[in-house]
């Protein structure tokens, strides 16, 4: 694990560990169900995934 993404990491509360390990089950049980075409622009997955990096850049 890069030394920077554990700092990140370690900032974060556990609260927000946790919303986000409940978002990534929910991910991967939304991922396991559908077919992957190509890409996942404009995907479900994609779409959380963006909103979950512009939070990150907030902090």
């Amino acid at each position: 694990m890069k030394y920077e993404f554990r700092r990140e990491l370690a900032k974060q509360s556990f609260e927000e560990k946790i919303r986000k390990v409940g978002e990534l089950i929910r991910l991967a049980r939304s991922v396991k169900h559908q077919r992957l075409r190509g890409s996942l622009k404009g995907s479900k997955t994609m779409d959380i995934f963006m909103s979950e990096r512009g939070r990150e850049r907030e902090l």
